[in-house]
């Protein structure tokens, strides 16, 4: 099952991190809109938006409704395994979202004391 993300998450994970500018010259969506994603302030895409951005970035469509919110996994039956599901990256881009995680500073997750209910623990 995928952990839950806001779809501004989502848009900096899929874009690797890229710039708002970046993004909108890419996914031909405007500067205003990506910049309003980024910083999570336009509460959700409309869903031809999500589809635009997903397919720019040859992303799974339907994750990104389930990103934006319009859809849930449960209610399309999708359960992926976490081993397949970080199969998907590279190794570069499992390094560098590790990179950024580090940079950015101590997270509650991290702090807390791994057992069988740690949320890094789920499948």
């Amino acid at each position: 099952m995928q952990v839950d993300l806001t779809w501004s998450q989502y848009v900096a994970r899929v874009s690797g991190g890229e710039q708002g500018k970046a993004i909108a010259e890419r996914t031909s969506l405007t500067p205003s809109t990506i910049s309003r994603w980024l910083n999570d302030t336009s509460g959700m895409p409309n869903p031809r938006q999500v589809l635009t951005f997903a397919r720019a970035y040859g992303e799974n469509p339907i994750r990104a409704l389930i990103a934006a919110g319009y859809v849930t996994e449960e209610e399309l039956g999708i359960e992926e395994p976490r081993a397949v599901a970080l199969s998907r990256f590279t190794d570069l881009e499992l390094a560098g979202e590790i990179a950024r995680r580090v940079a950015a500073g101590p997270s509650p997750i991290l702090e807390a004391p791994m057992d069988e209910n740690h949320p890094a623990m789920r499948q």
